[in-house]
């Protein structure tokens, strides 16, 4: 995929990602509906094959910051780096940190998170320069279901995020909370069921490697609708930062099938690249993929 291609897709997915609270405003005061029939069936379809195609599993409810090698087992798995740039501490280290982001997601109460933030060297919290498509899903919340209208230059951030997992996972679907049961229940296995690719990044706009003609593009990103989680923390070195000095990361695509405390299936789709100057793996983007809009924030 060209340059001009992989910055179209980014530039729509901020756009998505800013229209998303403008359309949940309308859609919580019954003025409009999502999807179209159409649209809905060939999204359900398309979670239906997600379904037939691997088994799931539970995802064991373990502290992030421990063992979690149980998860991290399986990621192993389905690593594809066909160019070899991954040493072993690398995989190690990818594998324990997708198990670690997993199994936090498996608690009601923000505190797992929440330590596994505190541990965490590669990103830090929003700043008030950061792009608007980071802030206004945010601020949407708070202002929306909190009434609070902090401006953003004095938002406690992590107190947000507490809030808005209290809140959004913790709580059952209410006029308190638009989403439905949002924990992660079970993982798919084997390859049907998660899928990590290595490769190098040149460009500071990511899309998937995946072929657009190839089977596994419909498969994995096909008709079906994909929505951005709300980020709170972003790479202390982004993409960008480590392009203009390096020339490129070595960079990790990942989605694993996820079936939420509410029985509906998900894609939890991630993009990881190496820092290497604090020996850690940094999140780019977090997004979901289905047809229900469930709660997801980094």
């Amino acid at each position: 995929m060209s340059i001009s291609r992989r910055s179209m897709l980014v530039a729509c997915a901020g756009a998505a990602a800013l229209g998303g609270a403008y359309l949940l405003r309308k859609r919580r005061a019954g003025q409009v509906d999502r999807w179209n029939p159409g649209q809905r069936r060939m999204f359900s379809e398309r979670v239906m094959s997600w379904r037939e195609a691997t088994s799931f599993v539970p995802i064991p409810q373990l502290e992030p910051t421990g063992d979690v090698s149980p998860v991290a087992l399986r990621l192993e798995e389905v690593i594809d780096d066909p160019q070899n740039k991954l040493d072993q501490a690398k995989r190690n280290a990818l594998t324990s940190t997708l198990a670690a982001q997993l199994v936090a997601r498996t608690h009601t109460s923000p505190d797992a998170y929440l330590a596994l933030i505190d541990a965490d060297r590669a990103h830090r919290w929003l700043s008030p320069g950061d792009d608007e498509m980071y802030w206004l899903p945010i601020t949407y919340l708070l202002e929306n279901y909190f009434d609070d209208a902090t401006p953003i230059e004095q938002i406690d951030l992590r107190s947000a995020f507490e809030r808005c997992w209290s809140r959004f996972i913790g709580e059952p679907k209410s006029e308190r909370n638009p989403f439905p049961a949002s924990r992660f229940a079970r993982m798919g296995v084997s390859d049907r069921g998660m899928r990590i690719a290595i490769d190098i990044a040149r460009s500071p706009s990511l899309w998937t490697n995946l072929d657009e003609n190839d089977q596994g593009y419909a498969y994995w990103m096909g008709t079906v609708a994909t929505r951005r989680g709300r980020i709170f923390r972003r790479p202390i070195h982004p993409l960008v930062e480590q392009v203009n000095k390096n020339g490129g990361a070595i960079h990790a695509e990942v989605m694993v099938l996820i079936e939420v405390e509410s029985g509906g299936l998900t894609n939890w789709s991630t993009h990881w690249i190496w820092d290497d100057e604090v020996g850690a793996w940094a999140c780019e983007d977090m997004q979901y993929r289905g047809i229900q809009s469930y709660y997801l924030s980094f």
